[in-house]
């Protein structure tokens, strides 16, 4: 059976997203990226042309999979809700894709201007913008008395950090509180209603 051209795409944007994060941008192979994916070399260029096409297609992929889940959460639930259902959803993203958030830390590092061009032109492929819904629902809690009245900036800026740390710092946690590794996945998924817990106590309005 031949394969449609978008099936043979993603196939390939898949074993090149694995080589990507295994080896980084620079380390990563066209010919390894075709061997992962089941393809020959000559189809991998035929598609993409070039090891930066398909590095910046990869990214965009990723890229629109963490916005989507912000701006997928339901706009008529409680802000509680929508608080539990971010950090539920934030945190099994980060914890399916622990190479990812590295991979995305060091990019940003090294080429700020060139990707927060490239962000901002994915994010604008987006109906609604992830910062502008967050602030809006954050404003209409406050309005509403759901919340106490906060700083915007400051609660995403606690509510990130406190998602993102804990995989960032995952190998000196392992070797501080001496954790397997199957300890360690326990306690990155209880963090969920741990930080729940701490960033509801503190904004709650009642």
């Amino acid at each position: 059976m031949i394969k449609s051209s978008d099936e043979t795409e993603n196939k390939i944007k898949a074993a090149a997203r694995e080589i990507f994060l295994e080896k980084g941008k620079d380390g990563a192979r066209m010919r390894a990226i075709a061997e992962r994916a089941g393809v020959n070399k000559a189809l991998v260029h035929y598609y993409f042309r070039s090891k930066e096409k398909l590095y910046l297609a990869v990214l965009k992929d990723i890229l629109k999979e963490v916005i989507a889940r912000l701006v997928n959460i339901p706009e008529d639930i409680p802000f509680r809700e929508f608080l539990e259902q971010f950090i539920s959803s934030h945190i099994d993203f980060l914890n399916q894709h622990k190479k990812l958030l590295n991979f995305i830390l060091w990019e940003l590092r090294e080429k700020k201007d060139a990707m927060q061009d490239f962000v901002e032109d994915v994010v604008g492929n987006f109906e609604s913008v992830p910062r502008e819904v967050f602030l809006k629902r954050i404003h209409n809690a406050i309005q509403n008395k759901e919340i106490k009245p906060i700083n915007p900036l400051h609660f995403m800026l606690n509510l990130v950090s406190l998602d993102i740390f804990p995989f960032v710092a995952s190998p000196i946690i392992t070797s501080i509180f001496e954790l397997s590794e199957d300890e360690l996945a326990t306690i990155l998924n209880e963090r969920k209603q741990e930080i729940f817990r701490l960033v509801w106590n503190d904004i709650n309005n009642e």
